[in-house]
């Protein structure tokens, strides 16, 4: 069984307060230690260069990745 690392995040915030950033993805990754290929695994996103434009601002990360463990 996998562990979806944003877990925490859908847990700590508020329905509100669900917009992740940039910043926010980049530490949940460090966190668990896990490459872009790891994370795009685990969020189930086909190529590791959308995680890669997530955390570069180049791309608006969606709120289903923030709500995708609940």
């Amino acid at each position: 069984m996998t562990i979806c690392p944003l877990t925490f995040y859908g847990l700590a915030r508020s329905e509100k307060e669900r917009e992740m950033t940039k910043e926010d993805l980049r530490e949940v990754r460090a966190m668990f230690n896990l490459t872009l290929e790891g994370l795009a695994k685990e969020l189930m996103v086909g190529d590791p260069r959308t995680v890669r434009r997530w955390e570069a601002g180049e791309s608006k990360i969606p709120g289903s990745v923030a709500r995708l463990c609940d």
